[in-house]
């Protein structure tokens, strides 16, 4: 987009650059956030990882009784 062809006082900011796919409208105003399914997604996540590094240190610690270097880097 040429910016020379703009009215004066036109933020380019506050335009789209292009067309909106059919059937689709540009929400500038209040724009559509993912961020509470991001949240909860790495949460989820952040917990089964959790899960499994303790069932690896318990099985580690109490039934092989074997630590060794790998399980104290595996645990940072």
């Amino acid at each position: 987009m040429d910016l020379d062809i703009l009215p004066p006082g036109i933020d380019p900011w506050k335009i789209p650059a292009l067309l909106p796919p059919p059937g689709m409208h540009s929400n500038f105003l209040n724009p559509e956030s993912h961020a509470n399914q991001t949240i909860v997604a790495c949460s989820i996540v952040t917990a089964i990882m959790i899960l499994f590094l303790v069932a690896r240190m318990y099985t580690k610690i109490y039934l092989t009784r074997s630590v060794g270097w790998d399980d104290c880097e595996n645990s940072f």
